[in-house]
This record gives C-alpha cells, structure tokens and sequence, in this order.
C-alpha cells in the first residue's frame, strides 16, 4: 500500500513540523563561515527535495532523500567541508525530520485501514440488506402460497359434480 493520502489537520501539523525543521537544517548549512559553499548548496537542496516530497506525500522519496542527506553530510564532515558540530546540527534535524515523516505515514496508514474498514463495514451492510429483503420477499412468496393452498384445501367438495350433489341421481 501507498501512504500517499492526505490526512486533514493531522497531514498539515506533520508537514508544519517538516518545514520548520527542514528551515532550522537549511539555516544550518547556510550560515557558518568555514562552511564549504558548494557543500552548503547541495545539502540544502537535499533537504528542499525531502521537505517537497513530504508536503507532496511522497513518502518514500522523502526518506530515501533523508538517508542521503544524512550520507552526505556525513562524507562532507570526513572530507572537512563541514564541521562536527555542524553535523550535529543536521543529523538532530534528520532526526526531527523522519520522527515527523514517521508519524505522517502511521497516520496516512491508519486513515487508509480506517477508510478500508469503513467501506468493508458499508459493503457487508449492503448485503445482509440485499439478504434481508431477499429474505422478505421468500417469506412473502411462502405466505402467499400457503394462503393458496389453504384457499384450495377449503374448496375441496366442489368437484365436477357441483356442491352437494351426489353421482347417483337422488
């Protein structure tokens, strides 16, 4: 299954949390001035690219473009473009970030069983009314013909002959 529904103010709380934390990383890769630009550039593209996802509900591109931010920054930290703290900073708000995406994506899940389970529920409804008035129409058709059957069973003496009458001639 997709999580790929949107949730109402559940999805907008998520997707507030995102943006906000996708702002504190990018205002991290932003503003330190033994921070390689270029590098600066990428990650924060990196994380437009998740926090777009995010919002558009594409979930598992967000999390693979968390996964790669975090490997980036990391190789950029080893390479010396970024300081330990600096990747501190980041990989907090990766952490904040899929916290955020997880929760997201309990909650589009647990909308789509709850929508399955609804129209379930109305498909199950649907029928045992169809079978209830199946059922009404068998008891109607039943009762009709046992009326019959007793209406016939009453006239049961008026044969050929007519009533009373006997085949002998008196």
């Amino acid at each position: 299954m997709s999580a790929r529904t949107a949730v109402g103010p559940a999805r907008r709380r998520t997707v507030i949390g995102a943006v906000v934390a996708a702002a504190l990383l990018l205002g991290g890769c932003a503003n330190a001035p033994a921070y390689d630009p270029d590098t600066a550039e990428q990650l924060q593209q990196q994380v437009l690219d998740v926090t777009t996802a995010s919002a558009e509900g594409a979930y598992d591109v967000a999390r693979t473009g968390l996964l790669e931010l975090e490997a980036d920054a990391r190789d950029a930290h080893a390479r010396g473009l970024i300081t330990a703290e600096r990747l501190d900073s980041i990989l907090a708000a990766i952490v904040l970030v899929t916290a955020s995406l997880d929760a997201e994506i309990a909650a589009v899940e647990q909308a789509e069983a709850e929508r399955l389970a609804a129209e379930e529920a109305a498909r199950a409804a649907e029928e045992a009314a169809r079978a209830a008035e199946e059922a009404r129409q068998a008891a109607e058709q039943q009762e009709a013909a046992e009326r019959e059957q007793r209406g016939n069973d009453n006239r049961g003496g008026e044969g050929r002959g007519g009533r009373g009458r006997d085949d002998d001639g008196d």
